[in-house]
């Protein structure tokens, strides 16, 4: 069927998990193809048209997914009904943004990679560190002053470096944050901000305010960090059904692993898998498969969850093949289009 078919399917299990009442915030996993998508979009549907106070966010990592789900929303509510009207769909880096310099009146200019590389030597230069070489030091922000949103000494001397390989005593660390205050403080001065800082900026002026949502629905939520947590934790207004979050580690492409609730998430008693998959054949689904774990940690807290699904659609067993290079391999695969094509395939 069409897509605009589609974007009203729900499987009855489906269905179940988008119209649960949670006590609390819960979360959605499942393989690639399992609908974790649709699922969030009716979730966003059904607590707009069956609640009447707060409004609604359905976000995402991805500024591309965001458009899509945006148009899907479009075709299963009415785009001028009240529903529609009452969801704010948006990634969530563009949202903290705008309430950053929009609603706060604050200055934001995101620092690219180069430009920080600067700024971190000559911190280094000025704080007069020579003990630690730069590349451990800004792996040393990634890992911890960014990631966590640290931005004083004490916090950082009793941070945890779990997984950075090199001990620290208390000393090498005092001596490593002469560098971050001299580039916290020039980063301050230029408002310059990375993504993740942003997000605990704007989380933070939160902690002063009323939360701006009722309920929140995030899509790829494997693709937020702590920083994007915090946000997420502070625009809502703890309660029943306040953050749905679905998502899958497997597919997990920007962030390390880290530990959700340590980010202010818990959803403890409210997961849910998904294990039916609608969009990949089974012969796919197998191969892809044996590229990760039978079984992963969702959420960062060391408990595994198996990835068991079956998949709805047969095809033939997929076949690899190395090429010399790009044109050779674009060949081979017009080559097998056309024989697929000539025996009756429409793509």
């Amino acid at each position: 069927y069409p897509w605009e078919r589609w974007i009203v399917f729900l499987h009855p299990t489906q269905r179940d998990v988008a119209q649960r009442r949670y006590k609390g915030s819960a979360r959605v996993s499942g393989a690639a193809g399992t609908g974790k998508s649709v699922v969030a979009l009716h979730r966003a549907a059904h607590l707009a048209r069956s609640t009447s106070e707060g409004r609604v966010l359905l976000t995402t990592y991805s500024k591309t997914l965001a458009a899509h789900l945006s148009y899907n929303a479009d075709l299963l509510l009415d785009v001028d009904s009240p529903e529609r009207a009452r969801i704010d769909i948006v990634h969530l880096h563009k949202l903290a943004r705008d309430w950053w310099v929009n609603a706060f009146k604050r200055k934001f200019a995101f620092i690219n990679a180069k430009r920080f590389n600067e700024l971190l030597e000559a911190a280094i230069a000025k704080a007069g560190v020579a003990e630690f070489a730069t590349a451990f030091l800004k792996a040393e922000w990634e890992a911890l002053i960014n990631f966590w949103g640290i931005n004083d000494e004490e916090t950082y001397l009793r941070a945890s470096r779990k997984g950075r390989g090199t001990r620290l005593i208390a000393r090498q660390r005092q001596i490593i944050w002469r560098v971050f205050a001299e580039l916290l403080a020039v980063l301050e001065e230029k408002h310059y901000m990375t993504w993740d800082r942003l997000c605990f900026r704007v989380a933070a002026e939160f902690a002063e305010r009323s939360p701006p949502y009722r309920h929140i629905i995030v899509d790829e939520a494997q693709d937020f960090g702590p920083a994007e947590f915090r946000l997420l934790r502070a625009l809502v207004t703890p309660g029943d059904d306040d953050l749905f979050l679905c998502g899958d580690a497997g597919q997990r492409i920007y962030q390390r692993r880290f530990a959700w609730k340590a980010a202010g998430i818990d959803i403890r008693g409210r997961a849910t898998r998904l294990t039916v998959n609608y969009r990949t054949t089974e012969q796919i689904r197998r191969f892809a498969d044996t590229l990760l774990p039978a079984a992963l940690d969702e959420e960062g807290e060391g408990k595994l969850e198996t990835r068991a699904s079956i998949s709805l659609l047969k095809g033939p067993s997929p076949e690899v093949s190395g090429y010399a290079d790009v044109n050779e391999e674009v060949a081979v695969v017009a080559q097998r289009l056309r024989e697929l094509m000539a025996s009756g395939f429409t793509p």
